[in-house]
């Protein structure tokens, strides 16, 4: 194997290289931008919106009885400004959310090892997120998070492990240039999963009814093999193991991805793969099922699952 692609692997306990392949959910685990849910409040009836992940992190205040809002009759009002194009949003508030909370340092838990793991080596992951936003929007947004968090001696390491992967992949092509590369990067190698993306739906064959957890759950599939075809197959390396990793602040979203995989662990699909689930969200939350295939630790910000 060429030495241009130890960039792309990562350190394990057993010695076995192994890719990187990491898969982030965007609210709560890379930022937690002030992006609004619209509500109605209860004791006024009126409209008001609520930061997302204020909602998402207390369920109380909109899904007891006694709840202090409630959802507008039409769910997708209340997401609107989690779309691109409705009347009450528009492409750049996803932008400008998003520089808002870099601004205000409002990072989430699986930030640093997004930024350090992942951007700055240039290895293999891929945005997998409940909004709606196209894949276009979410690209330039993370393409511009890279861009404003790296220092420039980050950039020019990114730039270098970016050149080695193209070099590999596009041998009789010219070496780009930095802006050259940062696009190749951020389009053609990273991957992005809006999962309540009507268009994106329709092309990955989702179903109107599928709930987030399932269709979080079959991206995660999706992402997976189209790296081993896409972007392992063509330099040989296929069949390479994997050093899988997944972070999400949602209960239902973890407990759906730790089930998948769970049984593709029992059946032996993953062979030498290793799993790290990262859940990011409220700890006393999660239940995680008793197994000896099942490793887990905990600190401050987040809980870990090895499977």
């Amino acid at each position: 194997m060429s030495s241009q692609l130890w960039h792309l692997y990562i350190e394990t306990d057993d010695d076995i290289p192994r890719i990187a392949l990491g898969a982030f959910d965007f609210d709560g685990n890379i930022l937690a931008p002030n992006t609004p849910y619209r509500v109605i409040e209860i004791a006024t009836g009126k409209e008001v919106c609520i930061p997302a992940h204020e909602l998402d992190n207390n369920a109380e205040l909109i899904s007891w009885p006694i709840a202090q809002y409630q959802w507008m009759n039409n769910m997708e009002d209340s997401l609107v400004h989690f779309r691109d194009f409705t009347q009450y949003s528009e492409p750049n508030h996803l932008m400008d959310d998003t520089l808002n909370a870099i601004k205000n340092g409002l990072f989430s838990p699986s930030f640093e090892a997004f930024k350090e793991t992942f951007l700055i080596p240039a290895r293999l992951f891929a945005i997998i997120t409940a909004r709606g936003h196209s894949a276009d929007n979410l690209e330039r947004t993370i393409r511009e998070i890279s861009e404003t968090v790296l220092s420039d001696a980050e950039k020019n390491i990114q730039y270098e492990n970016i050149k080695n992967l193209y070099q590999i992949l596009y041998p009789d092509m010219p070496i780009p240039n930095r802006n050259q590369a940062i696009q190749f990067y951020f389009q053609e190698i990273v991957s992005y999963y809006t999962v309540s993306n009507t268009h994106g739906k329709k092309l990955l064959k989702i179903r109107m009814n599928m709930k987030t957890p399932e269709k979080k759950v079959f991206c995660m599939d999706h992402y997976i093999e189209d790296m081993r075809t896409r972007i392992l197959g063509p330099i040989g390396i296929e069949n390479t193991s994997l050093a899988i990793g997944f972070s999400d602040d949602s209960v239902s979203n973890m407990s759906a991805m730790m089930d998948a995989f769970i049984q593709k662990r029992e059946v032996g699909s993953l062979k030498n793969d290793t799993v790290h689930l990262y859940y990011t969200g409220k700890q006393w939350a999660l239940a995680i099922p008793t197994k000896e295939s099942i490793q887990v630790s905990q600190n401050q910000t987040m809980t870990i699952i090895q499977i």
